[in-house]
Order: C-alpha cells, then structure tokens, then sequence
C-alpha cells in the first residue's frame, strides 16, 4: 500500500494544537479553583501533598501532619472534612505513582507553592490535554490519508476529531484538579501515535521483505522505546501495570516476520518496561520494609471494588469497606503499637487483601455479572452527546477492521484491553477509560470520515 500524505500528520497537528490550546487553557483560567490548591474531593490532596514533601526535600512522603502544609487547607472550612477523613498521618508514598508528585515538585522549586503554582500546574494539565488532542487529530489524518486522495474526507475526519477533543466537558474538567488523568493521556496517546504510525509504516510500501536481516526486520530501537513510554505511564498511573500481558501480546501479533523475531521485540519492550519503573518499585521495597513493589493501595483500592456497594452500584467502587476496615483495624492493639503510620498503612494493606480474598470466595457467583457491570459503567454514559460520539466509535471500530492492517491490533485491541482490565479490578465512574480518549476521538473521525473517502 502506498504511504499518501507523508505530511499529512504533522501539519494537522500543529493546527490542532493552535486551537487546543488556548481552547483547554482558556477552560482552566476562567475556573474558579484557578488559582486556588487542590479541591477537597478526590486523590489532588494526596498528590499535592507527596509533591510538597517532595521539594521540602522530604522524599515521597503523604504528610497531613506536616502543619506547614496543613495551614494552607485549615483555614478553609471547604477542607474541614476531606482532612478529618484523612486524619493526621505521615505515610510512605508508596500508595500514589511518583510522575505527578515529581512535576507538582519541580513547580513548588521554581515557582513556589501558592497561587502561582497552582496555576502552573493546572496550565500543565491543559497543555497535556491539548498535546493529546492535537496527536488524535494528527493520526486521524494520516490513517486517512493513507488510504484515500480525497482531500474533503480527510479535512473532514480531521476537524470531527478536533470537534469531540475541543468540546470534551470531561476533560476540561480536568484541568481544574491535581489528578493523574490529563498525564496518562497524553502518555497513553503519545504511545498509540507511535505503535499505529509503526503499524501504517508496516502495511505500506516499506514493510520489510522476507530476504532482509533480522535486524533490519524489526526495529530494536523502536521496541525499546515502546516499553520506556509503557513504563512511564505505569509511573503516572499505577493501574496500568495490569495493561503489560496485554499490551505484549498485542506487540506480538501485530508485528512483522517471524514469531521469534516478535517475541524477541516484545521482550525488549518489557525489559525497557521494568528499567523504567524498578527505581520506583525498589523505592517501595525499601519504605514498606518487604516485597511490596506496586506499594500498598492495590488491595486496599479492590477492596471497594469488590464489595456488595459496588456491586449495588453498578459495578462502581465504593470508599466504605474501606472506612469500615480501617475503623476495625484502629481498635486493634497491633495497629495501635505499630512502629509508625507507615507500618500502620502496611497493616491495612495486608488485612484489606484478606477481606477481599474472603469476599471473593464467599460471592463468587456474584463475579460474572459485577465485571459485566463494571464494562457498562467503563464506558458509560449512552445517552445525550455521548450517545453520538460513542456511535461514531463503532463506526470507527468497523471501519478500522476492514480497512486498516496491522493497526487495527491497537485501534481495536487497547479499547478491549481497557474493558478487560477494569473488569478485573474495579472501576471508578468511567476515570479509567480517561487515557483511551484521544485513540477514541481518532475512532470517531474515522467513524464520521472514512465511510466517505474512496479506499484507493
């Protein structure tokens, strides 16, 4: 196949990025938590405070009891609760992937923590949004303009994919909080430009014949480069980590040549993996005191993931099992003498995997229709503009089967993958399928643009 529109992604890149931009800085400027810290829901107080500890010189550590970090909060009655809930604590983190404590970090160094920090860090989260968009955009074209010269559909798939990235309420929701999703999509997504583009590359003109070396056949370079994003995106987010088996098998079947020479590549790309991430996880080893790499909120989160709460709401997590837990456990003389919050914490760990593995064996007819709750919830809502973009995405899903090649491994495959995992684990009211966007506004351009274009 002929590779059309060599320039096709760069410049429609850029475009979107013009308009982006502004678009999703615009969205944080004119929020009312601009210029303010952290909102008092979620994990930005956790975040924020591991970033703090962090350009103190302090290390990764979540100290609510530092009182200089307090005052900021205390004298805000919007705080009172979120820091009663928390309560006065000086713990390890372990339990938050260490990318945004590192950038909220560096901020805090050069800019200071007050209101100009906070709105550096929020213009961050702008900027990765934007970035994300702009490669959606990007690749929308190229995978058009690969496969057709009609101009009028591939400026159309373009503007449709800038359309759902510009107008996403979510996302500019986003801007507004200290949270790990604007990062992990634009990880995410600088990773699907680069596994799809390789993919197109492939299917064209320059895949590789079968009388080329080994070494020509594959690209060691490029595999490496893979697992280094992947392993990053597990240090900006710690669930993806349950993406790896998938993502390797997936690298594997979408490659060319031979299975060994495959199987070769995606074994580069899990050792690029774990270089990436094994400072962090040794670092966890060390402050947790055992073999706790991943740290300790795994269970503790699937500990609200596989509860009857969850289960009554759709699938969602739920935050009481683990209230109630960690009030069981305060009444206990082995948490009370515990050496420190930290061994505290490692205790709750460890009695919350015991709950879960008790809850799974006592409902373990519950499992197949809470993971068929969590997949609806995954991927809700379905109605309103929503309903439309999702749509499109079908129709992108279709048209990418039939008309792509090895590409259709990672349009198709990562949505899937995502579905799997949470119905696995545990979801959160859609945040997990946060980092797929870009890849699903690229599949709602093609839903809209390619049926029109003439596959040459």
């Amino acid at each position: 196949m002929e590779n059309r529109g060599k320039h096709s992604f760069s410049i429609c890149f850029s475009l979107a990025l013009i308009v982006l931009a502004p678009v999703y800085i615009y969205s944080t400027s004119t929020n009312a938590w601009f210029r303010k810290p952290p909102k008092p829901i979620g994990d930005g107080l956790c975040y924020e405070s591991i970033g703090y500890s962090l350009s103190q010189g302090s290390g990764f550590r979540e100290n609510f009891s530092d009182p200089l970090w307090r005052s900021t909060y205390e004298s805000n009655p919007e705080y009172t609760e979120i820091l009663a809930l928390s309560g006065i604590r000086d713990i390890a983190g372990s339990s938050r992937p260490p990318l945004l404590p590192a950038i909220i970090a560096l901020v805090y160094s050069t800019v200071g923590r007050g209101p100009a920090g906070y709105m550096t860090i929020r213009v961050i989260a702008s900027l990765c949004l934007a970035l994300a968009g702009a490669l959606a955009v990007g690749l929308t074209s190229q995978l058009l303009a690969n496969r057709t010269q009609n101009k009028i559909a591939i400026s159309v798939g373009a503007l449709v994919t800038l359309g759902l990235a510009g107008s996403s309420r979510t996302l500019k929701d986003y801007t507004s909080d200290f949270l790990t999703e604007p990062l992990a999509l634009l990880l995410t997504q600088v990773l699907i430009v680069l596994l799809v583009l390789q993919s197109e590359k492939w299917n064209g003109r320059d895949q590789p014949t079968a009388d080329e070396s080994p070494v020509k056949r594959v690209n060691w370079i490029w595999s490496a480069a893979v697992g280094s994003i992947f392993g990053l995106m597990i240090l900006a987010r710690s669930l993806f980590v349950f993406w790896v088996p998938g993502l390797l098998l997936i690298l594997v079947l979408s490659l060319p040549g031979t299975l060994i020479m495959r199987v070769r590549s995606a074994f580069i790309a899990s050792i690029a993996i774990v270089a990436v991430c094994i400072p962090w996880w040794l670092h966890n080893c060390w402050a947790l005191g055992g073999l706790m790499p991943l740290g300790t909120q795994g269970p503790i989160a699937m500990l609200g993931g596989y509860s009857q709460q969850a289960y009554d709401d759709g699938g969602n997590w739920s935050a009481t099992p683990e209230i109630q837990l960690r009030a069981q456990l305060a009444e206990s003389l082995e948490f009370v003498e515990a050496e420190n919050d930290t061994a505290r914490e490692v205790l709750v760990s460890g009695a919350a995997k015991a709950e879960l593995l008790h809850w799974i064996q006592q409902n373990n007819n519950l499992l197949p229709r809470l993971a068929i709750k969590r997949a609806v919830t995954h991927w809700n809502p379905y109605w309103g503009r929503a309903a439309v973009w999702k749509f499109l995405v079908v129709l992108g899903l279709a048209w990418s089967l039939l008309y792509t090649g090895a590409s259709r491994w990672w349009l198709i495959g990562l949505p899937i993958l995502s579905t799997i995992v949470v119905m696995l684990l545990y979801e959160t009211g859609g945040r997990f399928l946060v980092p797929l966007y870009g890849l699903l506004f690229t599949l709602g351009g093609l839903g809209f643009s390619g049926w029109l274009a003439r596959r040459d």
